[in-house]
């Protein structure tokens, strides 16, 4: 059965508050609108709008906060281990010895001679 999450009061009032910024800045768009459906703004009413959208913007971080959403990009995937399994060297190593047919005696190791050291 699905369970329903009662709204707490704080986020019931950021939504009160959220859409009563919308219906001011609404307001002020009617009132500001000349009849040719141009904007004339004053420093004061810029001013009193970039008050309500502050404002608009608050209340969607307090909804987001109590909706317990982070913010974009602060979920770090979990690291996936490599799929990538290590591997042996393909090419043979230059002084390795061949290894003796079954029944013969093994030769002795000796490391190559370096070129420019004399051979003690």
């Amino acid at each position: 059965m699905i369970q329903i999450m009662k709204i707490s009061k704080g986020l019931k009032q950021a939504y009160d508050v959220q859409d009563f910024a919308f219906a001011a800045i609404e307001a002020f768009k009617a009132h500001l609108t000349d009849e040719d459906g141009k904007l004339k703004l004053t420093r004061d009413d810029a001013s009193a709008i970039v008050s309500l959208v502050k404002g608009w913007e608050g209340c969607q971080e307090r909804i987001r906060i109590h909706r317990r959403v982070p913010m974009p990009g602060s979920l770090k995937p979990e690291c996936k281990p490599d799929k990538r399994k290590s591997r042996a060297p393909i090419t043979p190593i230059a002084y390795a010895e061949p290894l003796p047919a079954p029944g013969e005696t093994p030769l002795p190791a000796v490391p190559p001679a370096l070129p420019g050291v004399p051979n003690a």
